[in-house]
Formats: structure tokens, sequence, C-alpha cells
């Protein structure tokens, strides 16, 4: 068996609110202080206490890995934290899984939809089997226990949810998991053929069962979770234009390549919405990228002693000179102007810089 994963730039959504609450349940019982650690990753005790809480992706990823790092000799609480994270934990997305007429329906719903601290790329059919797979975030390093609690964790979690879409034990194929987690010996917690290696996990299952109609599908159902999932990712941020957001996603992104794919994904929402919003609002989103990139710039000039060639290459420029047209037609001068009024030993209060990792603004540097 040949299944082959292709990474594919998607919507991520915020974080799972009901995942906030099983494992703040499960620390408590077992003897932990669950709003240490909440406000550990960033998250007010209090959100346990309202209904209308939500988190982000980066808090959940965050809690997680806390919660991991804290239970690490722990694997019966992992174990259970798998069983525990069934369809009914995830609102719409999990609403459309169960009303899903086939495993066609779920493959695609999780390639498009998928978020968590996990993401779902595509699995390619070899003629005999298919299946899906998921792949944790990069901030979890193979063999820590926040990227082994995530593999465990959802490798019991994907066989409780197949058979409930299945309605009896699910027959697949194999599940191929990530060698670290050998020594857990899954096999005596799940109902299937376990294979280690090397890759996401991935569950596999004969390509003749994608299409047979699962007991619970309903068609027009799931269109309507589907719909609601759709609506959700042209929320707006209060306060926030979609310039902001978008700069502010830019930002915070190492790669200074990144495109609308990456930024949407940031961002929590769809491509195409972010290409929409960018479109309604006039915002030319290479406009936007080029300025974070030169006030990251700005900010190596300020504070480095990074030749001028160096930085022009690290923000993504492949030429010196291609690089100081666009800073001069950005600030008014040249890097090397601008590096020099920074050094200056008289003061000059020149225009207000913003910080290419922040969101504060800087002022150039007055000596006394």
């Amino acid at each position: 068996m040949v299944l082959t994963v292709v990474e594919t730039a998607r919507a991520i959504p915020p974080g799972l609110i009901m995942d906030v609450h099983i494992l703040c349940e499960l620390l408590d019982r077992n003897g932990y202080d669950s709003a240490s650690i909440l406000t550990a990753a960033g998250i007010s005790p209090d959100i346990l206490s309202r209904h209308d809480s939500e988190i982000t992706r980066q808090q959940e990823l965050d809690l997680h890995t806390l919660f991991a790092a804290t239970t690490r000799d722990r694997l019966d609480i992992w174990v259970e934290c798998g069983r525990r994270n069934t369809f009914r934990a995830w609102g719409d997305f999990g609403m459309a899984n169960i009303t899903a007429p086939t495993l066609s329906h779920v493959r695609y719903l999780a390639e498009t939809h998928g978020g968590g601290t996990g993401r779902y790329p595509a699995v390619r059919e070899d003629g005999l089997f298919t299946g899906l797979a998921i792949a944790f975030d990069h901030h979890l390093a193979p063999g820590t226990p926040g990227h082994l609690f995530e593999v465990v964790r959802e490798a019991i979690a994907g066989v409780v949810l197949y058979t409930e879409l299945w309605g009896a034990p699910f027959p697949f194929a194999d599940i191929q998991v990530p060698a670290e987690t050998a020594a857990f010996g899954l096999s005596d917690y799940v109902d299937a053929p376990i294979r280690y290696g090397e890759g996401p996990l991935l569950f596999a299952w004969p390509v003749e069962l994608d299409k047979v109609p699962l007991p619970h599908g309903d068609q027009l159902l799931h269109q309507q979770y589907v719909a609601k999932l759709d609506r959700s990712d042209m929320r707006p941020v209060p306060g926030k234009s979609i310039e902001v957001l978008v700069s502010d996603a830019l930002e915070r992104m190492i790669d200074v390549h990144s495109g609308l794919d990456g930024v949407a994904a940031e961002l929590g929402i769809s491509r195409r919405t972010l290409q929409r919003r960018l479109t309604e609002s006039g915002i030319d989103f290479r406009r936007v990228r080029a300025s974070v990139r030169l006030k990251r710039a700005a900010d190596m000039l300020r504070s480095s002693d990074a030749t001028i060639s160096e930085i022009a290459s690290l923000v993504g420029y492949l030429e010196v000179s291609s690089f100081s047209h666009a800073f001069r037609r950005w600030s008014g001068e040249s890097p090397r102007q601008y590096r020099r009024r920074w050094l200056s030993p008289t003061e000059v209060i020149g225009p207000p810089v913003r910080h290419g990792h922040g969101t504060g603004l800087v002022r150039s540097r007055a000596v006394c």
C-alpha cells in the first residue's frame, strides 16, 4: 500500500471550547490544577463558565502542549482524552461529519474545514486504498510530550470516530502511526492494525468503502452544516480592518514569501473568503505584504549590524537595487540614509515606524 500525502493550504478555524472543558475536567479529576495551566496558556479560567467563549488556535496549541507536559507519565489520561474526543464535542464541524453521506464526504470535510492542532493534508488513492491523514503542527517537534500526546489522542479518537460513522467496528486496512510512539503500545488500546513509520498519522481503508452510504448520513443536513461552516469563515473581527488583520498575520509569519494561502490559514478563513474581503475593501495584498517586509527591514536597519545586502535578502529581495528602490519609495529615504539617521548622535524626530514584529510604534532615537 503506497498512499501519497499532499500538503494543502486551508483555513484553520478557532480552537474548540469543548476541548478546553474536557482537558480541564480530566486535569481536575486526576489531581492537577487546571486553572494554573489555563493561565499559563493565556486563557482565563473564567472561560469555563461562559457559554459564548472562544479561544484562538494558538491558545489551543499552548494548552495541549502544557497538558501533555503535565500528564506525560499518564498514558491512561491521554487514552481517555482520545476516547472522549467525539464528533459531539466539535460543534457544527462534528455534526457535518455525523451527517456525512459517505466517507468521501468525511475526507473532503477534513481537508477543507478540519482544524485543531493538526492539519489534514490530502491523501491520493493508490488504486486499492485511500484514507485520511493528520499532520501535526510544526511547533510540535517529534518526540516532545506535545507531539506524542497529539498522536496518541488522535489515533485513539480516530478509531472511535470511524466506528461511530460506520455503525460497527471500522474495517481499517491499517493505521500508520509515527514511529516515536511505538513504546506506547497503541495496539493494546485500539481494535485496528497499527503500522509504525515516518510521516503523518494516516488512517487507511480499501478504496471501495469510500462511496458506501453511511448509516447516519443525511445529505440535506450535511449540506446545511457545511454551509454554516462556510459562513463562519466570513465572520469579521471587531475593531480591525481586513488590511490590519492581513498585516498583523504577515508580521507573525516567518516566511517573507507567504502568500494568500498562508495568510488565510493564519487568519482561520478560506483563501476565497480572504480574497473577497480584500477585493471588497480595495486592498492590494501584494502592497500590504511589501509594506510588512519593509517594516521588517527598517527594524533590522535600526537594531542589527547586518549589511544592507543581507537585509535585502532576508526580507525577500533578490537584488539590492530593487530593495533600495522599494525602501525609498516606502520611507522617503534610502536604507543607508535611514540607518545613518537612526544612528546619528543628534536628535532627529522622524515619522513613526512600526516595529516589524509587534504592534508598537518607535521613533528615531534621540541621544541627549
